[in-house]
């Protein structure tokens, strides 16, 4: 999907900043996340850009920086050398599997045209994600249970996980779910029985727009979704 018109302009001139500043350096410029899932805001989104590098090494993550900071954009690179690609994708097989599902490219060779998954390894892959989840967000609460803020902040940060790992869940079982979130609520409530309002509460907290949770009943709440994706994986796949 394209991205928006109001990224367009600006996009075109980070693009072009990029292949000044690295030459024939650049192999792959591709634009991913909300900016081109239509649920991109100025408030809280950053642009999510995978850079892939003939040769990834530090004087060309400096001049990615460069770049970066003359922008003036909230600009989110990973940064890979095309040596080993594919190795590092099958590494985080799922994210990668995220950014191919909705990209632009904005320059140079689809560093996904090859790009497989085997359906096990997305199992592993999912699970270690949700537990990772699960042990992230606990330590977040211990430490945090007085200051609720600090929690927050690890609890929005954790959010397009969430939602990304729950989504995979039902696409593993031959559901066809939409990227945006605002979607996929309704479908992951119906399918996995998570409370709507939570759903929601989730998505508004990422975009900034609700901090006032109780974070002692939304913590149990987020704990309870996450054991429930567990549970029903060990159920039904082996490791």
């Amino acid at each position: 999907m394209p991205v928006t018109q109001q990224l367009r302009s600006s996009m075109d001139g980070l693009r072009d900043s990029f292949i000044s500043a690295l030459g024939e350096n650049l192999e792959s410029l591709v634009l991913y996340g909300s900016s081109v899932r239509n649920d991109f805001s100025k408030a809280s989104s950053d642009v999510n850009l995978l850079i892939v590098l003939r040769h990834n090494t530090a004087a060309a993550q400096r001049s990615i920086a460069q770049v970066i900071r003359d922008s003036g954009m909230n600009v989110s690179p990973v940064v890979l050398a095309s040596n080993g690609l594919q190795r590092s994708m099958q590494a985080f097989a799922l994210k990668f599997s995220d950014i191919a599902r909705r990209d632009e490219l904005l320059y140079g060779t689809d560093p996904f045209s090859d790009f497989e998954v085997a359906t096990a390894r997305r199992q592993f892959l999912l699970e270690q994600g949700l537990r990772n989840s699960w042990m992230r967000l606990g330590n977040a609460y211990i430490l945090n249970t007085e200051q609720p803020e600090r929690y927050l902040r690890t609890l929005r940060s954790a959010v397009p996980r969430i939602f990304a790992d729950l989504a995979e869940l039902l696409r593993l079982e031959g559901a066809e779910i939409p990227d945006e979130r605002r979607l996929q609520a309704p479908l992951l409530a119906r399918e996995l029985g998570i409370e709507q309002a939570l759903l929601d509460m989730l998505i508004a907290l990422r975009e900034g727009k609700d901090n006032s949770a109780d974070i002692h009943e939304l913590h149990r709440q987020v704990l309870e979704v996450l054991q429930g994706a567990i549970d029903y994986m060990d159920g039904r796949w082996k490791l």
